[in-house]
Protein backbone atom coordinates (compact mmCIF):
# COMPACT_ATOMS: atom_id res chain seq x y z
CA UNK A 1 0.00 0.00 0.00
CA UNK A 2 1.23 3.48 -1.07
CA UNK A 3 1.13 6.03 1.19
CA UNK A 4 1.12 10.17 0.41
CA UNK A 5 3.18 12.05 2.78
CA UNK A 6 3.87 15.23 0.75
CA UNK A 7 6.85 17.77 1.07
CA UNK A 8 8.96 17.39 4.56
CA UNK A 9 8.09 19.83 7.37
CA UNK A 10 10.89 19.46 9.84
CA UNK A 11 10.40 22.20 12.32
CA UNK A 12 13.66 23.17 12.26
CA UNK A 13 13.43 26.05 15.10
CA UNK A 14 16.77 27.34 17.34
CA UNK A 15 14.63 26.30 19.88
CA UNK A 16 15.15 22.67 19.01
CA UNK A 17 18.18 22.49 17.36
CA UNK A 18 20.42 24.75 19.96
CA UNK A 19 18.60 23.77 22.68
CA UNK A 20 18.07 27.26 24.12
CA UNK A 21 17.49 28.49 27.36
CA UNK A 22 14.99 31.04 28.93
CA UNK A 23 16.33 34.37 30.39
CA UNK A 24 20.06 35.64 30.77
CA UNK A 25 21.93 38.10 28.39
CA UNK A 26 21.17 36.16 25.70
CA UNK A 27 17.33 34.98 26.26
CA UNK A 28 17.30 33.27 22.37
CA UNK A 29 14.28 31.64 22.91
CA UNK A 30 12.17 34.81 23.46
CA UNK A 31 14.27 36.08 21.03
CA UNK A 32 13.19 33.65 18.57
CA UNK A 33 9.59 34.49 19.65
CA UNK A 34 9.88 37.84 18.45
CA UNK A 35 11.48 37.68 15.35
CA UNK A 36 9.79 34.01 14.26
CA UNK A 37 13.09 32.49 13.76
CA UNK A 38 11.20 29.36 12.62
CA UNK A 39 12.65 27.45 9.60
CA UNK A 40 10.05 24.90 7.83
CA UNK A 41 12.11 22.81 5.62
CA UNK A 42 9.82 21.20 2.90
CA UNK A 43 11.54 18.84 0.76
CA UNK A 44 10.86 17.70 -2.11
CA UNK A 45 10.91 14.24 -3.62
CA UNK A 46 13.87 14.63 -5.28
CA UNK A 47 15.44 14.73 -1.59
CA UNK A 48 13.01 12.02 0.35
CA UNK A 49 10.46 9.63 -0.53
CA UNK A 50 7.20 11.35 -0.28
CA UNK A 51 4.47 7.96 -0.98
CA UNK A 52 6.10 5.25 0.87
CA UNK A 53 4.91 1.61 0.36
CA UNK A 54 3.66 -0.78 3.42
CA UNK A 55 3.89 -3.85 3.35
CA UNK A 56 2.47 -7.10 5.82
CA UNK A 57 2.84 -10.50 5.99
CA UNK A 58 1.09 -13.04 8.16
CA UNK A 59 2.92 -16.05 8.95
CA UNK A 60 0.55 -18.69 10.66
CA UNK A 61 2.26 -21.78 12.29
CA UNK A 62 0.09 -24.12 14.14
CA UNK A 63 -2.44 -21.59 14.76
CA UNK A 64 0.20 -18.80 16.39
CA UNK A 65 0.05 -15.46 13.76
CA UNK A 66 2.82 -13.22 13.05
CA UNK A 67 2.76 -10.24 11.50
CA UNK A 68 5.85 -8.75 9.87
CA UNK A 69 4.94 -5.20 8.50
CA UNK A 70 7.76 -2.92 6.48
CA UNK A 71 8.25 0.59 7.59
CA UNK A 72 10.27 2.94 5.38
CA UNK A 73 12.51 4.40 7.91
CA UNK A 74 13.56 3.92 11.72
CA UNK A 75 10.80 3.73 14.08
CA UNK A 76 11.54 4.75 17.99
CA UNK A 77 10.44 2.40 20.75
CA UNK A 78 6.81 4.21 21.35
CA UNK A 79 6.02 3.64 18.17
CA UNK A 80 7.31 -0.08 18.29
CA UNK A 81 4.79 -0.72 21.17
CA UNK A 82 1.94 1.14 19.54
CA UNK A 83 2.49 -0.96 16.38
CA UNK A 84 2.74 -3.94 18.26
CA UNK A 85 -0.27 -2.94 20.36
CA UNK A 86 -2.44 -2.96 17.54
CA UNK A 87 -1.22 -5.90 16.04
CA UNK A 88 -2.06 -7.64 19.57
CA UNK A 89 -5.90 -6.46 19.50
CA UNK A 90 -6.42 -7.25 15.50
CA UNK A 91 -5.20 -11.25 16.26
CA UNK A 92 -1.52 -11.58 15.43
CA UNK A 93 0.45 -13.53 18.63
CA UNK A 94 3.71 -11.70 17.70
CA UNK A 95 5.11 -8.48 15.57
CA UNK A 96 8.09 -8.06 13.34
CA UNK A 97 8.67 -4.59 12.54
CA UNK A 98 11.22 -4.61 9.07
CA UNK A 99 12.98 -1.29 9.38
CA UNK A 100 14.13 0.44 6.63
CA UNK A 101 12.39 -1.37 4.05
CA UNK A 102 10.62 -0.10 0.86
CA UNK A 103 12.53 3.19 1.51
CA UNK A 104 14.55 5.53 3.74
CA UNK A 105 12.68 8.42 5.59
CA UNK A 106 14.57 9.26 8.31
CA UNK A 107 13.14 8.35 12.17
CA UNK A 108 9.75 8.10 13.26
CA UNK A 109 9.43 9.93 16.58
CA UNK A 110 5.86 9.99 18.65
CA UNK A 111 5.27 13.42 20.07
CA UNK A 112 6.63 12.57 23.28
CA UNK A 113 9.87 11.75 21.73
CA UNK A 114 9.56 14.64 19.19
CA UNK A 115 9.27 17.60 22.35
CA UNK A 116 12.29 15.39 23.89
CA UNK A 117 14.66 16.52 21.41
CA UNK A 118 17.55 14.89 19.93
CA UNK A 119 18.82 14.12 16.94
CA UNK A 120 15.87 11.62 16.32
CA UNK A 121 13.52 14.16 16.47
CA UNK A 122 15.56 16.12 14.62
CA UNK A 123 15.58 13.64 11.39
CA UNK A 124 11.50 13.16 12.09
CA UNK A 125 11.03 14.71 8.55
CA UNK A 126 6.94 15.43 8.88
CA UNK A 127 7.01 16.62 12.07
CA UNK A 128 5.59 15.65 15.30
CA UNK A 129 2.47 13.56 13.75
CA UNK A 130 4.71 11.73 11.68
CA UNK A 131 4.46 8.33 13.61
CA UNK A 132 0.77 8.48 13.72
CA UNK A 133 0.51 8.08 10.07
CA UNK A 134 2.91 5.18 10.45
CA UNK A 135 1.30 3.64 12.83
CA UNK A 136 -1.64 4.06 10.84
CA UNK A 137 -0.01 2.72 7.81
CA UNK A 138 1.34 -0.31 9.53
CA UNK A 139 -2.34 -0.74 11.03
CA UNK A 140 -3.87 -0.62 7.62
CA UNK A 141 -2.02 -3.52 5.88
CA UNK A 142 -2.02 -5.89 8.49
CA UNK A 143 -5.94 -5.51 8.48
CA UNK A 144 -5.56 -6.38 5.22
CA UNK A 145 -3.97 -9.97 5.92
CA UNK A 146 -5.45 -10.32 9.57
CA UNK A 147 -5.99 -13.91 10.68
Amino acid sequence: MTVPFGPTDMNLTLARVANCSQGGPLDICTICRVIDCDVNVHLDSAWVEQSPTFTALNIGIDNQHTLMVTLPGEPLLQLGWQVRNDSLDLGYNNTLLAGYSNNHMGYFATPNEYEVGGYESLLTMWGENTAEKIRQSCKNVAEQVKP
